[in-house]
């Protein structure tokens, strides 16, 4: 099967000078960044000491995402493993934060979010996102000790992947960047509630394969040109068909055909905004063939033909302009 064209205030700035660990062999790769209620930092520790973890001094939730070594915390006296590529969620009543070991394979590469409740009205609290996430969260069997563990998660692991990748440098990236960790928090919410329901059904993928998928993925993205087919991705990533079309549409909610031509509108819409290719230059760049099949996919995602687009950045550049010299 081809698949060408024819087929901020700072919060809690006060609370990052309490990140304390007992120990000091792990690496902080940046500082923890604040969008309001949340606070999130990638960590990278190289060594099996402990650390604790305190962002806010108040009620708060901890995920702990494992990309990979693994992390360990106490719960009632019993030791709880986080393996790599899965999450857990850790209710921090009292807001004196958590403390997490490490496992002695090797280096342990985490990413941490914590979703903080504030201090809301007694009569505005029952309306808040961090009031729901926490009676969801307390009427899951599986949390009763304060801790929850999902199965892995594609979605979840895609989300924090892109993530890592982008910097809170304009005010419409941590729009953006919000979205996506309320995204994040509401998919474990999700999961809660499937546990809870006895209706989950979805079927886990392991470590390596979910490596594998995001590889791919990235590849796509870098190389939209590329034509592809299924079996070609599969001896790529020694995933079977069955296996990578669920990846994909549990990834992306997109099939593989769906999700390599949105790569390519995207890229499309870059080219029209940022060079002075023509339309035709860009069908080919994308790695289309037909004129008319992009306009009619490009009008479908966009509501406008690629040429009407066009006109819109060059009036747009003009008008800049004419303002500019007025200025």
């Amino acid at each position: 099967m081809k698949t060408n064209d024819q087929h901020i205030e700072n919060t809690a700035s006060s609370s990052f000078t309490n990140f304390t660990s007992k120990k000091t062999n792990h690496t902080l790769p940046a500082a923890p960044i604040t969008l309001n209620s949340f606070v999130y930092q990638e960590y990278v520790h190289t060594s099996q000491k402990g650390m604790k973890i305190h962002f806010f001094p108040t009620e708060c939730f901890y995920m702990v995402y494992c990309w990979s070594g693994g992390a360990m915390f106490f719960n009632h006296g019993k030791q709880k493993r986080i393996r790599p590529q899965e999450s857990c969620i850790i209710y921090d009543a009292k807001g004196s934060g958590i403390f997490l070991d490490f496992i002695k394979t090797g280096p342990s590469r985490l990413f941490i979010i914590c979703f903080n409740g504030g201090e809301q009205m007694p009569n505005d609290r029952e309306s808040t996102c961090f009031y729901k996430f926490k009676q969801i969260f307390k009427d899951c069997a599986s949390s009763k000790q304060g801790f929850y563990i999902g199965k892995t998660n594609l979605e979840i692991f895609d989300k924090i992947n892109t993530i890592t990748q982008m910097r809170n440098s304009n005010v419409a990236n941590e729009f953006i960047l919000e979205g996506m960790l309320f995204h994040i928090y509401g998919l474990k919410m999700i999961q809660m509630k499937e546990d809870q329901n006895g209706t989950t059904q979805y079927r886990g993928f392991n470590c390596w394969e979910m490596q594998q998928l995001q590889s791919i993925c990235e590849y796509i993205s870098s190389n939209p040109a590329k034509e592809y087919t299924v079996e070609y991705l599969c001896r790529k990533t020694g995933l079977g068909p069955n296996k990578l079309q669920k990846g994909f549409k549990k990834m992306h909610n997109r099939t593989i055909i769906d999700y390599i031509r949105n790569i390519r509108l995207e890229r499309a819409l870059e080219l029209i905004s940022t060079t002075n290719m023509t339309i035709t230059e860009i069908v080919y760049s994308v790695g289309l063939s037909s004129r008319s099949y992009f306009s009619k996919i490009f009008k479908s995602k966009y509501k406008m033909s690629p040429k009407h687009y066009q006109q819109l950045q060059k009036q747009s550049q003009t008008d800049s302009g004419s303002f500019s010299t007025l200025a």
